[in-house]
């Protein structure tokens, strides 16, 4: 009988144990991909900082002499690189684009009214775009279970919108 308490025993602290080692490397499976994703985002910025200076100031130079189709495919040109960069960095697309959008903005001073009057038909496109893959990052499960709450916060809005 003393021999089967002290087998549960070691078994009770074996399994402790095991637990404790497991938490352990969850804890540092999350820093490391925390430290990750961190080590990235400090790289795409560096590399936005470096490209807004050396290559997009002089690319928007080259673009203001050309006709508004040229310009288009250059802002387009510009944001799928930074699109396509902030991914193979394993960070999201919409964050490459809003990375582009605030290098264009800030490498163009005194061009920036132009861009807008160019990219505002191409700003409406792609606005619906972005709300759409924002949309289906939201879970049908989620919505059908928790419609009533939604239904009464989206006529709470409606009506402070329209009453405020």
């Amino acid at each position: 009988m003393a021999a089967a308490a002290a087998g549960e025993n070691s078994m009770s602290a074996a399994a402790v144990a095991a637990n404790t080692i497991s938490a352990s490397q969850e804890i540092f499976g999350v820093l490391e991909l925390l430290f990750e994703i961190l080590g990235s985002l400090v790289i795409v910025v560096l590399v936005a900082i470096i490209l807004a200076r050396y290559v997009v100031n002089p690319l928007i130079r080259f673009l203001q002499r050309h006709p508004k189709e040229i310009q288009i495919l250059g802002f387009l040109g510009i944001m799928f690189s930074f699109l396509l960069f902030t991914k193979s960095m394993s960070l999201s697309s919409e964050l490459g684009c809003f990375i582009a959008g605030i290098v264009i903005s800030t490498s163009a001073k005194n061009y920036t009214e132009t861009i807008i009057e160019i990219l505002e038909p191409l700003k409406d496109m792609l606005s619906t775009f972005f709300f759409t893959t924002i949309g289906f990052h939201v879970f049908p499960s989620f919505v059908a279970y928790e419609l009533t709450i939604l239904l009464w916060l989206t006529a709470v809005i409606v009506t402070l919108k329209f009453t405020v």
